[in-house]
């Protein structure tokens, strides 16, 4: 819902009136959706797109041919926003949970520049900017889905860990962009299977070498 995320935030702290009556609030679960009346909505053919409009506190959905849509204008879009973003981003560390605040903060810091840089139609934003919010999401979702499969799990904890170790632990996690405990799970697991273990090379007798079996011809020493 990267599209309507400005809308889904407003409409999460109060519901948002309709030009034609009613009102859009966001779903009852939480999930970033807007919720109207029947009928809210216009009808639209394939390859059209149902433009939002927030204008006088009130809620217009407008219906536009794909061809309505000027390429310049989708890259000043583009070039306002990724600007904003990128500069919060460069001054606070990246985290998944504060991309949807610093998008909309970046959206809004954009039309402080350009009060009308979303008058006029442009693509969905999903489609316009990197999907940034939730590309973390897809591929967190598929190494879960790895991990559950591999069998039964456990929890634990680590006490007594120098903080020079942790503090290189996660500095390599990040490197390969990965969370700590999924990183040293992987160290620990190369580890167990790379490295021989004392029940893996028999018993200590083993270890003593065997005696020189004697030559088959006489021994020449030096004098």
């Amino acid at each position: 819902m990267l599209a309507l995320m400005p809308l889904v935030a407003c409409a999460g702290q109060a519901p948002l009136r309709l030009a034609s009556g009613g009102e859009v609030m966001t779903a009852a679960f939480g999930h970033s959706a807007l919720v109207g009346p029947p009928g809210w909505l216009p009808d639209a053919a394939p390859g059209q797109l149902l433009g939002l409009r927030l204008e006088g506190g009130l809620l217009s959905v407008e219906v536009h041919d794909a061809t309505v849509i000027s390429e310049e204008r989708d890259r000043r879009v583009r070039q306002v926003l990724t600007t904003h973003y990128r500069t919060e981003e460069w001054f606070a560390e990246d985290e998944l949970e504060a991309r949807p605040g610093a998008l909309n903060r970046a959206i809004g810091y954009g039309l402080l520049e350009d009060p009308g840089l979303l008058t006029s139609p442009v693509t969905p934003l999903n489609e316009l900017l990197y999907d940034a919010l939730h590309e973390v999401d897809r591929v967190s979702q598929s190494r879960d889905r790895q991990a559950w499969e591999a069998g039964d799990c456990v929890t634990f904890g680590i006490s007594g860990m120098p903080e020079a170790l942790c503090t290189e632990l996660s500095r390599r996690a990040h490197t390969y962009g990965m969370p700590l405990d999924q990183y040293v799970i992987l160290a620990l697991g190369h580890l167990a299977w790379r490295t021989p273990f004392a029940e893996d090379v028999g018993p200590w007798e083993s270890w003593v070498p065997d005696p020189p079996e004697p030559l088959d011809h006489p021994r020449v020493r030096s004098v």
